[in-house]
């Protein structure tokens, strides 16, 4: 299976002043043979607030305007590993059905970084991780996401951490 054949969408977060990013992971993209809509990113710098809070309204509305939909969304700096197309294939075939939200790749911090075994040699359960650089929620999960970073202003792959 391909990735624009699971998702309804491949959504891309990118800065309009960050086109060097978006060359980059377009690159990426074309390659793989995916298909993306770009978003445009709200720029915290314009604005006057936190990189951090600008980041987090960008997913925010990503997910308000797709409610409901499996969606993979993306960040400019996302990159993908050898034979993706194969492995993402393979992988998703195994992805438990109750899964709530899903990361293809995460950053597993050198002293507090842990995952814990599903059961398959595919998934693992997130205990604490960072990274949305790529990730999927649940559709009818989509509105408990969306409810739960209402007024958070912090960095987006804590706010989505599961409680």
């Amino acid at each position: 299976m391909r990735i624009n054949d699971y998702f309804s969408k491949v959504i891309l977060i990118n800065l309009d002043r960050r086109e060097d990013r978006l060359e980059k992971i377009s690159t990426q993209l074309d390659n793989l043979g995916i298909t993306f809509e770009r978003f445009s990113a709200i720029d915290g710098k314009e604005l006057g607030i936190s990189p951090i809070t600008a980041g987090t309204m960008s997913h925010q509305k990503v997910l308000e305007e797709n409610i409901e939909k499996r969606i993979l969304v993306l960040e400019d700096d996302a990159e993908f590993v050898d034979n993706f197309n194969e492995k993402f294939a393979e992988v998703i075939q195994h992805l438990p059905g109750d899964t709530d939200i899903f990361y293809l790749g995460a950053l597993l911090p050198k002293h507090t970084g842990k995952v814990e075994n599903i059961g398959n040699k595919y998934w693992y359960k997130q205990v604490v991780s960072t990274g949305s650089h790529a990730y999927c929620i649940r559709p009818d999960k989509m509105s408990y996401f969306i409810d739960k970073l209402k007024d958070y202003e912090w960095y987006i792959d804590i706010g989505l951490r599961l409680e």
